[in-house]
């Protein structure tokens, strides 16, 4: 029997030794690698980081062990974190991968692209969630770039007609769904190329900056402005009917002449037209934009089919 027993423990030990083994060997590529690893529990608590998350986070792992996970997002994603992922986990979903920033020790951000394993028990029980996240801080501020030069006018940073065709499909579709009105402003710089032919085309966009500044300094949270040409621009506004959009085209035209009149001589045209099924929206406001034009300028102009 004691020879027995002595097989059987060093069958054991040998079988403790490999699985030593096995761990040391995960440990050193969980260490090794270039991604952030980290192990949380159903409620959010972290219980295990490796050396590259803590670098990442710039902090130290006792300064994360032991914590919540949701307080090194950003307030803005907190909420968003916790119902989309946690409540999930809580019922029993696998989560996805998501796209979060974090706050570093520093005060800066970093983005993280996060994907989430469901760590199970051996009953089948949820223990919590396997976290592996790569900075992709630089690529996503290299596409931001990106789109900033796509969809943005260079002279006067405002959004180009690429953009705003874009913004109107958009609208469009949210029109036929929700039955909610939009309206569009056509905006045209009264004797442009009078200032141009007399004081060149340098004080021209000069002068073209200034006009998009005001216009920028005008707009609703929910509005977007557009360069269309030249000394012609676009301004969407959503959720808005024709009497509203009238009024921001007054104040507008108001604005453009206290600032802008007097010493460059500028004054704008305005047309204003609500979107109709069937119908060429930025049409429409053009027509309306040049009965202004006719009427003297210097005015605010609705469109009508009569």
């Amino acid at each position: 029997m004691a020879i027995w027993t002595g097989c059987e423990d060093k069958e054991e030990s040998v079988k403790s030794e490999e699985l030593q083994k096995e761990r040391d060997f995960l440990n050193r590529l969980v260490e090794a690698t270039n991604a952030l690893i980290a192990i949380v529990d159903t409620v959010g608590m972290v219980t295990y980081i490796n050396e590259k998350g803590t670098r990442m986070l710039e902090r130290k792992k006792e300064e994360i062990v032991g914590k919540n996970w949701l307080k090194h997002l950003t307030p803005e994603e907190w909420a968003v974190y916790g119902h989309e992922v946690f409540k999930k986990l809580q019922r029993k979903q696998l989560p996805d991968c998501y796209i979060h920033t974090l706050s570093r020790q520093d005060g800066t951000q970093r983005i993280l692209s996060c994907n989430a394993f469901v760590l199970q028990e051996n009953k089948g029980d949820i223990a919590g969630l396997l976290c592996v996240a790569q900075d992709i801080t630089g690529i996503e501020g290299a596409k931001k770039e990106l789109r900033r030069l796509i969809y943005t006018d260079y002279l006067t940073g405002l959004y180009n007609t690429r953009y705003l065709y874009k913004k109107i499909e958009e609208e469009t579709q949210k029109s036929k769904r929700y039955k909610d009105a939009f309206s569009l402003l056509y905006v045209d710089i009264d004797n442009f190329k009078h200032h141009n032919d007399v004081y060149g085309h340098r004080s021209g966009d000069q002068l073209l900056q200034k006009f998009s500044e005001i216009l920028n300094s005008q707009l609703r949270e929910k509005d977007s402005a557009f360069r269309y040409g030249g000394e012609e621009f676009i301004v969407l506004l959503p959720q808005t009917g024709k009497e509203k959009a009238w009024e921001v085209a007054v104040g507008l035209r108001k604005n453009v002449e206290q600032q802008l009149s007097l010493d460059y001589g500028i004054t704008v045209s305005i047309g204003v037209a609500q979107y109709q099924p069937g119908k060429d929206v930025i049409e429409q406001a053009d027509q309306a934009m040049y009965r202004a034009k006719r009427e003297q300028k210097n005015r605010v102009c609705l469109f009508s089919e009569k």
